[in-house]
């Protein structure tokens, strides 16, 4: 097959990390996959600009399209989008493309204006721009939430609408000896001797940082002297600036060490306790990510939550927002070693089991030859 994937552009984010997983399994399994996109979002990000390389490197080909960069204007983004008919008309003509998958949802109107089939993936709930999210001929949702939405949204029939859940590539389930852990450590100078509490994920208040910080600032000082906190991420300035100030409004300089983002695998498998705190998730790859690298998972009880975690047999959940009981979890897994592994070692094998980027290829792979169909 010929694929064609939407999105409007590349950014530091688990989507655009899931189009390259999702790229690289079909090209192994023998299909072409072309991502129509305006490119990276920030160009002076050098992170950014590794994700495209990914993206090339792993198979994908590059089709730049004029989307707008970004979608403060209502009206100046629709204009834009009108005008890129033209250039994409051509480009799905020229490649002779079989099925489209659109991954940024206000893009599914181009597909219907040009009266195409189009499979449609929605990674988030409460969009902006919904009244440009149009209904997909098959939609793919990535959590019992997101199927939920969507189908009372749309009203989509029972073969319209399949929930596939976000798979990663299986190089984070390849662990890690303890002298290549303890030469990542010395590098970036991580304590070889306490356990390690990580975060992963651009800098932005919907990730919830503050409410890692603020459940670590309230541990018993026992506890806080036993661990480190890793936060490997990006924002802009101001985001950072909010970052800071948290770090120094609780008290935490001497335990957070704060690194631009880059290949997490190496980081995960130092990490101890991962915590993903968001406000707002879909199915986040982090935590997979996390899981399969061997790193017991805490995570708030937003999207997806329910789907990636038996609370307390494969990892950890708490009501999102609730700092106190943040602070509980991490504290009893700070304590309790056995606990800790026990749980680790369920979540990664549950995790094999279902969420690998294989298995997510496979199962979007039998919705494009039902679409093509």
């Amino acid at each position: 097959m010929r694929i064609a994937i939407f999105s409007r552009v590349l950014f530091l984010s688990g989507v655009t990390t899931h189009i390259i997983d999702l790229t690289k399994e079909l090209t192994v399994k023998g299909n072409k996959v072309f991502i129509f996109t305006s490119g990276a979002e920030n160009i002076k990000s050098e992170a950014n600009l590794q994700l495209i390389d990914k993206l090339k490197s792993v198979g994908g080909i590059i089709i730049n399209i004029p989307f707008p960069k970004s979608s403060n204007s209502k009206i100046k983004y629709i204009l834009k989008m009108i005008k890129s008919l033209p250039v994409i008309k051509k480009e799905l003509a020229s490649n002779a493309i079989d099925v489209i998958h659109v991954h940024t949802p206000a893009l599914s109107f181009i597909p219907k204006l040009l009266n195409r089939k189009f499979v449609k993936t929605i990674h988030v709930k409460d969009l902006s721009l919904s009244f440009l999210n149009i209904k997909a001929t098959h939609e793919i949702t990535i959590s019992r939430e997101t199927y939920n939405e969507s189908q009372q949204k749309f009203n989509y029939k029972k073969d319209e609408l399949t929930l596939i859940f976000n798979g990663v590539d299986i190089r984070y389930s390849l662990l890690t000896d303890d002298e290549t852990k303890n030469g990542i450590k010395t590098k970036f100078n991580i304590s070889k001797n306490k356990i390690i509490i990580g975060i992963v994920g651009s800098i932005q208040y919907r990730k919830g940082h503050d409410v890692l910080l603020k459940a670590i600032s309230e541990l018993p000082i026992d506890i806080k002297n036993k661990i480190e906190l890793v936060i490997l991420g990006e924002g802009n300035k101001k985001e950072e600036k909010w970052l800071l100030n948290l770090i120094t409004e609780n008290f935490l300089e001497n335990i957070v060490i704060k690194l631009p983002f880059q290949d997490p695998k190496p980081f995960y498998d130092i990490i101890d306790i991962f915590v993903l705190p968001s406000r707002l998730e879909g199915f986040p790859l982090v935590a997979i990510e996390a899981f399969l690298s061997g790193c017991c998972v805490v995570r708030s009880n937003v999207e997806g939550a329910y789907d990636q975690i038996d609370d307390g047999k494969t990892g950890f959940l708490f009501q999102n927002e609730n700092v106190d009981e943040l602070k509980n979890i991490l504290e009893k897994l700070t304590i309790d070693d056995k606990l800790r592994m026990e749980v680790t070692n369920n979540g990664r094998e549950f995790a094999l089991q279902n969420f690998t980027s294989d298995i997510m290829a496979e199962k979007t792979i039998e919705v494009y030859q039902k679409v093509i169909n």
